[in-house]
Formats: structure tokens, C-alpha cells, sequence
């Protein structure tokens, strides 16, 4: 191998040394920028961040629950009036799960002794305009005239008996319902004719939409301290009752 010499090899013996250096640094360089970035907004494994964002939506939603309107007695319950635990479902009679929720509620409410379940409004005019708000408003006629149990009479036999999702004509079936909740047929007209709960189902509307309800059904359980838990959809009755568990003891 020839040797440099002092005129033409001068600081030779350093290039690569010093390029292999240098190349170093760029590489660490690289690696540090690359792992910044997939810590944040390019990163292959996501698992983290959208779980952060359901978080973050899922606590939105408890803080809208909050604003559940009390409950008080003109009310229509099914079961312990003075219950540790509240559920208040907000309801569509024309909607399909609505009608499997409520099924599931009867079992939940046989199982459980210390559960009150509240009945509030919540007619999805824009799936169901036929029927929807109207059966709302003759729900509440009934529950004027004959009370709690006539409610859920209508209720019942509305969910048990009909159609769902707008495939029938409410009016023609109103004689028959009116019939099984026991009240008078003549001062049912009245009430009905004149719009008399229009109010009253619009308010259950909006405090379903201020509360965070989106759908049908939308349930809010209140616990004996005041916190509220949202069940969003037709839970089974298996998780119903596991957040009915978590409720006794918050």
C-alpha cells in the first residue's frame, strides 16, 4: 500500500473516518425525526389514539347526560317508586328496537327489585312522521285519563300489537288501543283532537337531544348520588343489568 506524504496525503487519513461520523449523525438524525412523528400523527399502530378520542367522546356524552330532566311524580314508572336506581328511556313507539328494549326492560325490572324505570318521548319525526309523534301524544291522553297503569297499557299493547317503522295507520287502530288501556273513549278524542300534550312530548324531545341522544333508544341510568350512565341502543338485558350493578355502588 503506498504511503502519503506530507505534500499530497495531507488529513487523508481522516475522510473516512470522518464521512462514517457524519453519516452517523444523519442517520440518528433520521431515526429521532421518524420516531416524533410516529408518536403522533403517523403512527401504523393507532390503537392508543382513537381509543384517547373515544374516551374523550364517550366522557362528552356522560357530561351531556347530566342534563337529564328531573324526575318527578307526573312521571309514568315501572317499577320500585323509590328506587336506588333510575333508568329514563327516551322512546320512539314506532321504532323497531325500541320495541325489543322494551321487552328486555319487562325481564330486567322482574329481576330487579330496586329499579324504577321512567318513560319519556323521543319521536323520530324524519324516519317516522306518520305515526311517531302522534302515538306520543295519545300515549299521553291515556296516562291523563286513567293514570300510570292505563299508560303502560297503551304502552304495551302499542308495542306488542302493532307494526313498526310506519307500516300501518295509528288512527285506525286508535279505537282498539283505547279499548285495552281502559279509558274513556269519548274524552280520549277531546284530549287527542286538540293537541292537548304537544308541548309536553316536544320538551321530552329536546331534553333527549340536549342529554346526547342521537336515537332510539336513548336511556340515561341515574344513580342514588345524582351520576348519570348512558345506555345508547338496545342493550341486552345481561348489560343492562351489569351497569344497573355498576349504578348500585356510584
Amino acid at each position: 500500500m503506498k504511503k502519503c506524504d506530507n505534500s499530497n496525503c495531507k488529513g487523508k487519513e481522516y475522510i473516512i473516518p470522518g464521512a462514517i461520523l457524519l453519516a452517523g449523525i444523519f442517520i440518528a438524525y433520521a431515526i429521532l425525526n421518524s420516531n416524533k412523528y410516529n408518536n403522533t400523527k403517523v403512527s401504523t399502530d393507532n390503537t392508543q389514539e382513537v381509543g384517547e378520542v373515544k374516551e374523550i367522546k364517550q366522557k362528552d356524552k356522560e357530561d351531556k347526560t347530566q342534563k337529564v330532566a328531573k324526575v318527578t311524580d307526573k312521571d309514568y314508572y315501572r317499577g320500585s317508586k323509590d328506587a336506588n336506581v333510575i333508568i329514563v328511556e327516551y322512546t320512539d313507539l314506532e321504532c323497531p328496537f325500541c320495541k325489543r328494549f322494551h321487552n328486555t326492560m319487562e325481564k330486567v325490572l322482574a329481576n330487579q327489585q330496586d329499579v324504577k324505570l321512567v318513560f319519556r318521548h323521543f319521536p323520530l319525526d324524519s324516519l317516522h312522521p306518520k305515526n311517531a309523534r302522534k302515538a306520543a301524544e295519545a300515549a299521553e291522553c291515556v296516562g291523563k285519563l286513567g293514570g300510570n297503569n292505563s299508560f303502560w297499557k297503551f304502552v304495551d299493547e302499542y308495542f306488542n300489537t302493532t307494526k313498526t317503522n310506519d307500516r300501518w295507520n295509528i288512527d285506525d287502530e286508535l279505537s282498539r288501543l283505547i279499548k285495552v288501556s281502559g279509558v274513556d273513549k269519548t274524552e280520549f278524542d277531546k284530549c287527542y283532537g286538540k293537541h292537548e300534550f304537544k308541548e309536553k312530548v316536544q320538551k321530552n324531545v329536546d331534553n333527549a337531544i340536549e342529554t346526547g341522544g342521537r336515537g332510539t333508544p336513548w336511556s340515561i341510568i341515574v344513580t342514588k348520588k345524582g351520576k348519570t350512565i348512558p345506555i345508547n341502543g338496545a342493550f341486552s338485558q345481561e348489560k343492562v343489568e351489569q351497569l344497573i350493578e355498576y349504578a348500585r355502588n356510584n
